[in-house]
């Protein structure tokens, strides 16, 4: 026996070593999770089979769409790469010698990737361009595309431009959601799925369609400011990555250009889309028939002596009103006109009918449920001693405790000692007064009679200036604010009179100093930017 060539032979397997055991096929996870989910919802077993071989039907058509797909890519590239290794064999002889022997081998041809290696150093001629470029081992699936020269360096960096935009917190919520908050607001229920799905789409529109436009505005102030100073903001020296103002200006230009045609857009989207549910208008003949009056149900359960009253009321006041404007200029109707007569008799008997008339049973019932629940509200309050009002700066009520109320006023007066509680009324000494200097300046024929009878003030209507207090909700301890009540006092027709004569003069002469809103200090600050 040859003690050298024992390592030539095998040690043969032992008898006593054990197989691996492999691992135990449970079967599909995910058939078995679908299994699961479909035995919960109580469906049965043959038609749980039968989803799930649907299932695997419609995933298996998809794999084979993608599979098709690449497939396609795949051979045109292979189809390429063997197109230019043939033409590199046929055209070099050695190449071709060399490659023969290795046609059964799977590893790469070294003498080919050597021949690349050299090759790179060759200068380049019309004759060696297809040898000098080597086949690729893998194929790239996203290529890179170079830009062309003629493109200027403004529009490949108008890409870069991020337009964000984000969704208010309204519309991120469900379609549901957002149909509930809108019927409770407009008090209206929306009944079909088709009117909600208009409403949620056009929503979505809106908002895009106003932060749109918001951002043109933004971009165009840029733009106005920018030539004004000849000066760019900061963001648009980022954005463009420059520091040229022409090559900017050119950047600025092209964006607003951007955006006007997205929101030319997004208008052509919403004209299509109110296109699909026109607006329904009445014509001329059925608003001319329709009621010029519509009293409160409420007016309809009171008392005959109210309705009156009330009737008075509201035909004192709309006949005022037309009169004034029809002598007015330009109509100059004569004031003893029987055109204006007879409109206000028409307007009287209109207003006759309509409250008189009796309401049907079920606006009758909803009144009645409504003077209860206001009655029920009253004696409440009465009866725990709160109080209900107005906020300030706003328009809610508030519901508190009388007494506190009244503490909070006393620790008013003596924070401020800017009020004086009176202990007599004297309405009647400064009415008294008031109509003295009145018929005084009158008698000395220092005004005329239309002017006194302007500034003379109603016994019946006029009452003594007082001040009430509103609660200020939005600050803690809820303090409270004094208001001061002249709508009705003796003295305000005069100063009525008196602002209608020296408001223009004060407007003409402090036109350029005086800030009447917002918006005319908004204009100042232009001036001053």
């Amino acid at each position: 026996m040859n003690v050298n060539k024992s390592h030539l032979v095998d040690d043969p397997p032992s008898a006593h070593q054990e197989k691996k055991r492999g691992k135990k096929c449970t079967g599909n996870r995910q058939d078995q999770r679908f299994r699961k989910k479909c035995r919960a919802r109580g469906i049965k077993a043959d038609k749980i089979e039968k989803l799930l071989q649907a299932k695997k039907k419609i995933h298996n058509q998809r794999k084979n769409k993608t599979n098709n797909s690449t497939s396609i890519t795949t051979n045109d590239n292979n189809i390429l790469t063997t197109s230019k290794n043939v033409s590199i064999r046929n055209k070099d002889p050695s190449i071709r010698e060399k490659s023969k022997t290795n046609l059964t081998k799977r590893k790469r041809d070294v003498s080919l990737q050597q021949q690349s290696n050299l090759n790179t150093t060759i200068p380049k001629s019309t004759s060696s361009i297809s040898i000098l470029q080597p086949a690729l081992k893998k194929v790239k699936h996203k290529q890179k595309t170079i830009a062309n020269t003629n493109i200027s360096s403004i529009e490949v960096q108008q890409n870069t431009l991020k337009r964000t935009y984000r969704r208010p917190m309204y519309l991120k919520r469900s379609p549901k959601i957002l149909i509930k908050m809108l019927s409770k607001t407009l008090n209206y229920t929306f009944k079909e799925k088709a009117d909600e799905r208009f409403i949620v789409a056009r929503l979505d529109l809106f908002d895009r369609f106003y932060c749109l436009r918001i951002d043109l505005q933004l971009w165009e102030s840029y733009l106005d400011i920018g030539l004004q100073q000849h000066l760019w903001p900061d963001r648009l020296y980022t954005i463009a990555k420059t520091n040229d103002f022409e090559i900017c200006h050119q950047y600025l230009l092209n964006h607003i250009n951007d955006l006007k045609i997205n929101l030319d857009q997004y208008q052509m989207e919403l004209d299509r889309q109110s296109q699909s549910c026109p607006i329904t208008t009445l014509s001329l003949d059925q608003i001319d028939h329709c009621p010029s009056c519509i009293r409160l149900n409420q007016s309809a359960i009171r008392p005959r002596k109210q309705q009156e009253i009330l009737i008075k009321k509201e035909h004192k006041n709309i006949d005022q009103k037309v009169v004034h404007h029809l002598t007015s200029q330009p109509n100059n109707i004569p004031l003893k006109s029987r055109i204006l007569k007879t409109y206000s008799d028409d307007l009287l008997i209109y207003f006759n009918h309509s409250y008189f008339s009796p309401l049907t049973y079920k606006n009758e019932i909803q009144a009645l449920e409504q003077a209860r629940t206001a009655l029920s509200i009253r004696r409440k309050l009465k009866k725990s001693n709160l109080i209900l009002c107005v906020t300030d700066k706003g328009h809610n009520f508030y519901i508190g405790s009388a007494i506190e109320f009244d503490k909070k006023v006393q620790k008013f007066f003596q924070d401020t000692n800017a009020f004086v509680i009176l202990k007599e009324n004297p309405f009647n000494e400064i009415l008294d007064k008031v109509i003295h200097l009145l018929n005084q300046l009158h008698g000395k024929k220092l005004i005329l009679r239309w002017q006194y009878n302007k500034m003379m003030p109603n016994r019946t209507k006029s009452e003594l200036a007082h001040l009430y207090f509103n609660p200020k909700t939005h600050k803690d301890g809820i303090p409270v604010r004094p208001i001061e009540n002249t709508m009705r006092a003796p003295t305000t027709n005069i100063s009525n009179f008196l602002d209608e004569i020296i408001r223009p003069i004060f407007d003409n002469k402090c036109s350029t100093t005086a800030i009447i809103d917002s918006a005319s200090l908004i204009k100042e600050l232009d001036k001053y930017a």
